[in-house]
């Protein structure tokens, strides 16, 4: 019996935590990192947030990662609509195809349970500057493709 990364995600989720909750670093990072490569998945690709189209609101250097300006005020008396994310028909052309690139919902959300456990690791060994500004963008990706896909795994969301 031979299992993919896929079908024991629990279980490298599992074993990564214990490994980091021993200290076992490299361990932990391995246990990641090798399923994440099996999946064809690359820590610095859209997958995970990193270059996306400029003008969408999604760069590093546009604010809130949506590209809305915000002032305290309008936080404290303004509508919800103020935070939120205004999508447009790019956004929606920039989800379907991140999902196309991961082969699907489901194996979106494998990677990204994946690449979630991998920004602890990073946060465990003192890379915290780092693993903020992964867990940003992750978010960014998160939300846009809940957004736009019915998607029965809200796993991330939660």
């Amino acid at each position: 019996l031979v299992l993919g990364p896929a079908d024991a995600v629990d279980d490298v989720l599992t074993l990564s935590a214990l490994a980091r909750h021993t200290q076992c670093y490299k361990l932990a990072e391995r246990v990641l990192c090798d399923p994440l490569t099996e999946l064809n998945a690359d820590l610095e690709g859209p997958l995970f947030g990193k270059g996306l189209p400029a003008g969408l609101g999604f760069g590093d250097n546009e604010r809130n990662g949506i590209g809305i300006d915000i002032s305290i005020d309008q936080l404290v008396t303004g509508a919800a609509s103020v935070v939120m994310p205004q999508y447009r028909d790019a956004h929606e052309q920039l989800s379907k195809q991140i999902v196309r690139d991961a082969d699907g919902l489901e194996m979106l959300n494998v990677k990204h349970r994946l690449y979630y456990a991998f920004l602890k690791h990073l946060w465990a060994t003192g890379k915290c500057d780092e693993a903020l500004l992964r867990l940003s963008r992750l978010n960014n990706v998160v939300d846009l493709i809940a957004h736009f896909e019915n998607s029965p795994n809200d796993s991330l969301r939660a």
